[in-house]
């Protein structure tokens, strides 16, 4: 017999990664439960903590859907109520030269056409949906702090996250008979995992002269799961330090 949960079950999209690790930490310390995907297998319990659930996914295969339909009625004691789409392959980034046609599809794949799937699939169980987003779906990359040009973000990766905001507003609209919140959470950089040398470039453009931490994640991600209605839906919140006011 499964044990009941409590109905905040919350599933991200590739919660192991940089911001995802910092997202799913702030979850569990207030009392969610989580669900999140990988697409490496040997990842599956890396974060070995109570609440925490993995769901094998990999979001090139064509029949993904089917994958997390499956898992879903096997786990049929983890209703989804929230949505993190927040996945990610840094791989994909890697460019030499001219964006490949490929990486245009996988980056597009995984910023939008994911995102699109998965709050359709749970449209039915779900109160709020958060867009996880960056800065360069904003504004282009600051050439100043990059002085490695192989380092800059490549051109496809800020182009796909400008559309995963306006599938947020469209979502938005689309979906207001259900009653979801569907908004983006835009993130400047984080210090974690960030080289020093481009932290510092980064301090000294930020107007308010640093770089996010989690401790800047808490307050909007909590604020943005708590609208379990429609009223406040298809916004943006950006956390960035003034980064795109300049």
């Amino acid at each position: 017999m499964y044990m009941t949960l409590d109905e905040d079950v919350v599933l991200i999209t590739g919660g192991l990664g940089t911001v995802g690790g910092m997202i799913i930490d702030i979850l569990l310390k207030n009392g969610y439960s989580v669900v999140t995907t990988t697409h490496d297998k040997s990842k599956i319990g890396k974060l070995n903590k109570p609440n925490l659930y993995y769901l094998y996914c990999d979001f090139s295969d064509e029949n993904w859907v089917n994958t997390v339909i499956q898992w879903c009625n096997n786990n049929p004691h983890l209703i989804i109520k929230y949505l993190i789409n927040n996945v990610r392959d840094k791989h994909n980034l890697n460019t030499k030269g001219n964006i490949t046609t490929q990486q245009w599809i996988n980056e597009f794949n995984l910023s939008t056409i994911v995102p699109y799937k998965l709050t359709n699939l749970f449209k039915n169980t779900l109160s709020s949906v958060v867009n996880i987003n960056s800065i360069y779906g904003l504004v282009v990359p600051n050439k100043n702090m990059y002085q490695d040009k192989k380092s800059i973000p490549p051109l496809h990766y800020g182009v796909c996250k400008s559309s995963s905001l306006k599938l947020t507003v469209e979502m938005a609209i689309r979906l207001l008979d259900y009653n979801i919140s569907i908004n983006s959470l835009v993130l400047g950089g984080f210090y974690e995992n960030t080289p020093t040398k481009i932290s510092k470039e980064y301090e000294l453009i930020c107007p308010n002269g640093k770089m996010l931490t989690k401790k800047d994640l808490v307050e909007p991600l909590l604020f943005l799961l708590g609208q379990t209605n429609n009223s406040f839906t298809g916004k943006e919140i950006t956390i960035d330090g003034g980064w795109t006011l300049i």
